[in-house]
């Protein structure tokens, strides 16, 4: 019997990655998951097989024990995280030796239509009043060099990889694409009927409204083996 590879899904959210690991039906995986989000974390149980164990906690402070998975997960969360330095002296600390941590983060994306109208909203309408001080993640996260140096010390120099995406969207798609950003939080609630609207009126000048428009994604996948 090969020996068991365990899994710790970071930020596991509703438990899509989780999800897929699962759909593998390997029978020496053991997966766990832990998120901050009591409300994201019902979501993944109801989705999960209940061998899949979900804990509800946070990155800076994982409740596992030292040398404790094989693999460590993060998709699309770690560059939203505070205190990143702490975040990964606790994925090391709970790593077997030699074991790997995976993670997606977000790249600097090429210009688009859908994109470049998305930007122009944060130069034309303010933040609200409470989210003035509102900072997502390290910067060292958005470059390969960033990476390196925030994973120095503490892993093996870091496999990276760009994935680039290509998507087709009319622009009330793009909205609703846009709209699952953390950036429009950062936006007066009360608001966000005035910022659609501007979205699709900048667009509707260059575009006609079920035109599907490109809009270019890139994302950056590294894997680092722990020291």
């Amino acid at each position: 019997m090969p020996s068991p590879l365990r899994v710790l899904d970071l930020a596991c959210g509703d438990g899509h990655l989780l999800g897929l690991l699962a759909d593998r039906r390997q029978h020496n995986l053991s997966l766990h998951g832990i998120d901050f989000s009591h409300a994201e974390l019902q979501l993944a149980r109801r989705a999960l097989p209940a061998s899949v164990s979900l804990i509800e906690g946070k990155a800076q402070n994982l409740p596992f024990r030292e040398e404790g998975f094989e693999i460590v997960t993060c998709h699309l969360a770690l560059m939203l995280m505070g205190s990143v330095d702490r975040v990964l002296d606790e994925v090391h600390r709970v790593l077997a030796p030699g074991g790997k941590f995976v993670a997606v983060v977000g790249a600097e994306a090429p210009p688009s239509l859908p994109l470049d109208a998305y930007r122009a909203l944060f130069e034309i309408f303010p933040r609200h009043e409470s989210k003035l001080g509102v900072r997502f993640g390290d910067k060292r996260l958005r470059s390969d060099g960033g990476i390196f140096e925030l994973l120095a010390g503490r892993f093996l120099p870091p496999r990276q990889q760009t994935l680039s995406i290509t998507r087709r969207l009319t622009p009330e798609e793009g909205w609703l694409y846009f709209l699952d950003m953390y950036d429009l939080a950062l936006l007066p609630p009360d608001a966000l009927g005035f910022v659609r609207q501007h979205y699709l009126s900048s667009l509707a000048v260059r575009s006609e409204p079920q035109e599907p428009l490109v809009y270019y994604e890139q994302l950056r996948l590294f894997v680092a083996i722990a020291a």
